[in-house]
């Protein structure tokens, strides 16, 4: 297949619909997973770092892969992870059943949106649905005041509490000097 050279790029996002594709290895990055959600494939995951452990739990959770962490990552575990997403025929099926539900949405992308233009322009502005937060000034878009005022909150909560300690200190310091005067005398 032989894509313009403006695609050249995209030429990844056929790689998990190829059909000697079995099962999916990744870091479980977000192009990946939704890449691998879409062609129905089970998978293996192995986050990393960042938002990596959050995307692969949300694939976990629609049971469709299997997820391996790298500090236990070795070729036993690599390879029993390799058996159970080649094996366990419910994690296919589950894996095709997600894809089909985001392939097949019943409102296409592009439908919902030259529909809500076509609203827009039948009916022009409508104060319903006007967005409230584009009348907001510049203290409330940014909730200064809430900023402020808890900002205040923790300066008056600080400055008690080191006045509290200050006071404590002293009064066992204090008390030391006072002991030892008593024995002195």
């Amino acid at each position: 297949m032989a894509l313009p050279k403006c695609q050249a790029l995209f030429t990844c996002l056929v790689i998990a619909d190829h059909p000697n594709l079995l099962c999916f290895v990744s870091h479980a990055g977000f192009n990946s997973v939704l890449e691998v959600t879409k062609s129905g494939k089970p998978s293996i995951l192995v986050p990393i770092f960042g938002d990596q452990f959050r995307n692969a739990r949300l694939v976990e959770a629609k049971n469709t892969t299997v997820i391996m962490f790298k500090e236990k990552f070795n070729n036993g575990t690599f390879e029993a992870a390799l058996r159970q997403a080649l094996s366990d025929q419910s994690l296919a099926a589950r894996a095709k059943r997600l894809a089909s539900l985001m392939n097949n949405k019943p409102f296409p992308v592009k439908e919902r949106l030259i529909s809500t233009v076509e609203f827009s322009v039948r009916h022009g502005k409508i104060e319903n649905l006007d967005s409230y937060g584009r009348n907001l000034n510049t203290l409330q878009y940014y909730s200064i005041d809430v900023i402020a005022f808890l900002s205040l909150i923790m300066i008056i909560s600080t400055v008690i509490t080191v006045k509290v300690c200050s006071i404590c200190v002293r009064s066992i310091f204090l008390r030391k000097d006072k002991v030892k005067k008593n024995k002195s005398d």
